[in-house]
């Protein structure tokens, strides 16, 4: 899927997203905006 490559996979190098055990998506705490680069 188009859109899962384009974000969760950079989101979850970055480390602003993870997995736990269970499965269920954790979402890293932060102040401000994502600084995503192409």
């Amino acid at each position: 899927m188009l859109a899962c490559s384009f974000g969760c996979d950079r989101l979850l190098e970055l480390g602003h997203v993870s997995v736990d055990d269970d499965g269920a998506v954790l979402a890293a705490a932060t102040g401000g905006t994502l600084d995503l680069q192409p």
